[in-house]
């Protein structure tokens, strides 16, 4: 190999290790934006979620009081933790109909009383389009995994109860 050769060589290593850490810095750096964005995330969650008492557990519930909240509701989710669920708030009450088109999660559906007494109670299978309308009309729906009401003992004429944050979404119970 001739000196230029050698020369030509050299600064080919010194480029490819100036690339090399180039690339592991953006990697750092993305991945200090994902940890960053997956915190806030958390944050946001928690800040929108209020804790419910059904029958012996306290549940963590999303709050659905919106359009868009509530057309999407627990749809395209992988799972969902054993405590958690979602709470659907209408500005009105109104006959209620639900379906499990694009939800891969088991369920149980309560609808709910004014004043979070448990009206009605369904089970509810991943991905059916099977329509479960509600007898009564209300303000109130709230989703468990599949099972978590029997578990917890809350059984219809039972009622839930708000543990925290509840009213800023006017949930009066």
């Amino acid at each position: 190999m001739s000196k230029g050769d050698k020369k030509r060589e050299k600064k080919a290593q010194e480029a490819a290790g100036r690339k090399s850490r180039k690339t592991v810095l953006l990697a750092v750096v993305g991945l200090a934006l994902v940890a960053g964005l997956a915190a806030a995330a958390i944050f946001l969650l928690a800040d929108d979620s209020i804790k419910m008492k059904v029958g012996s557990a306290v549940f963590t519930l999303e709050v659905a009081d919106n359009d868009d909240a509530r057309a999407k509701g627990l749809s395209n989710r992988a799972g969902m933790a054993d405590d958690a669920g979602m709470l659907f708030v209408y500005p009105k009450a109104k006959k209620m109909h639900f379906w499990m088109k694009d939800t891969s999660i088991p369920l149980t559906i309560a609808y709910l009383a004014d004043d979070g007494t448990i009206l009605e109670l369904y089970d509810m299978m991943p991905l059916s389009e099977r329509d479960v309308s509600s007898k009564a009309e209300v303000r109130y729906v709230l989703e468990l995994k599949l099972g978590a009401f029997k578990t917890a003992g809350a059984k219809v004429g039972d009622r839930i109860a708000s543990v925290s944050g509840a009213g800023k979404y006017g949930v009066p119970f």
